[in-house]
């Protein structure tokens, strides 16, 4: 089932298109200043790397990693959201971790899940609880889902290409 946009969202798409991002671009500047500051007493060992940025319509989105963070910035001309986790790791015998489930932006209603993912993950999908699906960008063992929808996510799926799958259930992590 797809996904109807609400008007502030109008040219997001359900289908991510990953792009390049460098630590040299405009797009990580944005990110970088639209990022909270790091917490007192974080260690970290770099300033961020960008790891992920996708493209859905007029938005892009983009995880920057460090040796302790993780920091997403989703943004349009006009409408922009950012934040900053603690890394997790992978718990042993799982596929994903998940880093934050959370939402909101200046304008409209915004749903995002972003992880970590092992390198056996080819595919990570979002199952909302109205049915709907989102398929997250994957890369540089990270994976980001968003949807300019209140909808809450139910599950994570991390799938593998031996036909294998993982599911990581949401209830009770926000």
């Amino acid at each position: 089932m797809l996904i109807k946009p609400p008007d502030a969202f109008a040219s997001w798409t359900a289908t991510p298109e990953a792009f390049g991002l460098s630590a040299s671009s405009g797009e990580f500047a944005r990110c970088m200043s639209e990022a909270p500051p790091l917490p007192p007493g974080v260690l970290t060992a770099a300033t961020p790397k960008p790891v992920l940025a996708e493209r859905r319509g007029a938005f892009t989105a983009a995880l920057l990693v460090d040796s302790s963070t993780t920091t997403l910035c989703i943004h349009d001309d006009r409408t922009r959201g950012a934040g900053r986790v603690s890394r997790v790791a992978i718990p042993a015998g799982a596929s994903i971790a998940l880093e934050a489930n959370g939402g909101s932006l200046d304008e409209g209603d915004v749903r995002y899940v972003f992880g970590a993912a092992n390198g056996k993950v080819d595919e990570v999908v979002v199952h909302l609880d109205n049915g709907d699906a989102v398929m997250a960008s994957l890369s540089g063992g990270q994976f980001l889902a968003w949807w300019p929808s209140g909808r809450e996510p139910v599950t994570i799926e991390a799938r593998h290409s031996n036909g294998t799958l993982q599911q990581l259930s949401l209830q009770g992590h926000d």
